[in-house]
This record gives structure tokens, C-alpha cells and sequence, in this order.
């Protein structure tokens, strides 16, 4: 620092203020700073300096897979709207799996990040709470409600979200549908069947075919055809988020069944896919961006050493209608 500062012709405290934010600095005399620092190579000790000031501007983001388009676009958002708040975001994938969502928990806690996103895995929040506790760092969970002494949560109204979907198919007149699940240890899944159910007892009709898959483009084309295989198709099929409804698309394409003539199709979750494909898919939109953003001001805001008591944040969904579903056949009613 003090080769900086003989290289800017300022003060050893000058080039820390630069450094650490502490002080407002003129912007040319920190670009001299900046400009000194990149001929002379200089790049500041973060260990030391998060010791020094107690803050490593890192956040740690853990979602459970970011092979699907809903995380994937998540961390994206979050990892935009932190850096812009002038945080660097690290993320782990514990792609459904406890034991790798501790160890992931364990190194950013290792690590010392500011707080922490998670949105866990299917064996909730029982295996973070021993590591989460102890550290006292601040935590928000996302997407899925666990209980976590402390920790805020942001998440979505499925079952309202599910129970409009299938409202939606109702009002189409169709009585024959179909569900494609989740996995019924992930929360989401099972509120969004829950909302299909209930969608259909209202109408007056049975609690409807249910098959189980797994939230992936392959589980979905296998659901579609186990529910074909059956001899009485249903004439619509709801699928529990858009990759399912893209593999249910695929298989019922492979078998010349036309969509929605033939079957209507609804995903869920308003992944880029749905306007990709051809037809385009009714879904259910979550407002990702507004998840995101009240994610990490909430988290700021605990990083801070505000916050107050912890609180729950569940953001309404809208139906998205497109191409993908249509009125019942009338040799199907």
C-alpha cells in the first residue's frame, strides 16, 4: 500500500479508503489509485482485510439444482442484484442431496461470506440448522419453507398457482386431466398438487390421475406415456413445471397426438422454454425477479444488523395462457 501511494502521489490512508469504501474519495484520485495499483500489480489481501473489517462482501448462494432452468435463472438474478449492490456471489448445487448441501454450507461458513441464500434441499432445514446456528450469519431461504431459527423466507404461492391452472383447464371443459408430480418430499411439488386437488373437489369432480415424476424433461416424456399406456387418455395433462410439460410435449408429438387439439398441456413455473417450443406452453408464471431482489434485501438488511424478528414473504403467481391449451375435443366430452 505504501508503493501505491508513492506511485498516486497520495496518502497511505487514501489508498485504504480506495480499498475498503470507507470514505468518499474524489473519483479521479481513485482512479489515480486504481491505475497505480494495476502497473504495480497490487492486489489486496481479502483474508485480511474481511479480519480487519469483519465483512468479506460474499455472499453464498446454495440451490438444489441448477441444472434447472427455474435455479439456474434464480442465481443468475440474484448473483446480478448483489453484485450491483457491490457483493460477489458464490454458489454451490447440492442437486438434492443433504449431505453435499452440508458440505456446501460448511465451506461458505468456512469461508466467510456476509450471509447466506439457500433454497434446501428435499431434507429441509434439519441438517443446516446445527451448522447455521452456530455461525450467526445471516440466512434467507428461497423457494422452499424450512424452519430456520432466525432465517427469513421468500416464497411462492403454489398451491394458489396450481389451483388456477387447473381452474383455467376447467373452464375449457375439460374433466378428464391429468397431473404429472413432483416428488412428493419437495415442498413445492407437493403444494402444487395439493392446489389440482383442490381445483377438481371444487368442481365436483374425483381428486383426478396422478403420476409421480421428477421434475426433468426424461420424467415427464415417461410420465406421458405411462399415462397413455393406460388405454384412456386424459384430455389434458398438467405437468408440475416446465420441463416435465416439454417432455409430456415430446412424447405426445412422438405419437402424432396433437396439442391442444388433441390434449391440452400446462406447465409450471414460466421457464424460457415455454415460448421456445412449439406450441407455445400455458403455464403458471412465478415472479423470479421479485424473488430475487426481496431475497437479498432482506439479507442486506441483516448484513447491516437490521432485520428485526424473522419473517415469511409469499409472492402470488399469474397464469400465463399461450398456445399449449385449448377448448375439449367434443369426441372427447
Amino acid at each position: 500500500m505504501k508503493e501505491v501511494a508513492r506511485a498516486a502521489d497520495v496518502s497511505v490512508a487514501t489508498v485504504s479508503h480506495v480499498i475498503n469504501r470507507t470514505r468518499f474519495v474524489s473519483p479521479a484520485l481513485a482512479e489515480r489509485v486504481r491505475d497505480a495499483m494495476n502497473e504495480l500489480g497490487y492486489t489486496p489481501d481479502a483474508t485480511a482485510r474481511s479480519l480487519r473489517v469483519r465483512k468479506t462482501q460474499t455472499i453464498g448462494l446454495v440451490v438444489p439444482d441448477n441444472s434447472n432452468p427455474f435455479f439456474a435463472e434464480l442465481g443468475q438474478a440474484i448473483e446480478e442484484a448483489g453484485f450491483d449492490a457491490g457483493y460477489t456471489t458464490i454458489v454451490g448445487n447440492s442437486a438434492e442431496q443433504p449431505d453435499r448441501e452440508r458440505r456446501y454450507v460448511q465451506a461458505l461458513v468456512a469461508k466467510r461470506v456476509d450471509g447466506l441464500i439457500v433454497a434446501p434441499s428435499r431434507d429441509g432445514g434439519g441438517s443446516l440448522e446445527a451448522i447455521l446456528g452456530p455461525a450467526k450469519i445471516p440466512v434467507v431461504v428461497i423457494d422452499r419453507d424450512v424452519h430456520l431459527a432466525g432465517a427469513d423466507a421468500v416464497l411462492y404461492d403454489n398451491e394458489g398457482g396450481s389451483f388456477a391452472a387447473t381452474r383455467h383447464l376447467l373452464a375449457l371443459g375439460h374433466t378428464k386431466i391429468a397431473f404429472v408430480a413432483g416428488p412428493p418430499d419437495v415442498q413445492p411439488a407437493a403444494e402444487r398438487l395439493r392446489g389440482f386437488r383442490r381445483a377438481l373437489v371444487e368442481a365436483g369432480l374425483d381428486d383426478g390421475r396422478v403420476v409421480e415424476a421428477d421434475f426433468h424433461y426424461p420424467g415427464g416424456r415417461d410420465a406421458a406415456a405411462r399415462l397413455l399406456a393406460t388405454g384412456a387418455a386424459p384430455t389434458a395433462i398438467f405437468a408440475a413445471n416446465d420441463l416435465m410439460a416439454a417432455g409430456v410435449l415430446r412424447e405426445l408429438a412422438a405419437r402424432g397426438i396433437r396439442v391442444p387439439d388433441d390434449i391440452s398441456v400446462v406447465g409450471f413455473d414460466d421457464a424460457p422454454l415455454t415460448e421456445m417450443v412449439s406450441p407455445t406452453v400455458t403455464t403458471v408464471r412465478q415472479p423470479l425477479q421479485q424473488m430475487a431482489e426481496t431475497a437479498l434485501a432482506l439479507l442486506l438488511a441483516r448484513i447491516g444488523g437490521g432485520g428485526g424478528r424473522s419473517s415469511r414473504h409469499v409472492l402470488p403467481t399469474e397464469l400465463i395462457v399461450r398456445e399449449s391449451s385449448g377448448p375439449v375435443a367434443r369426441s372427447s366430452e
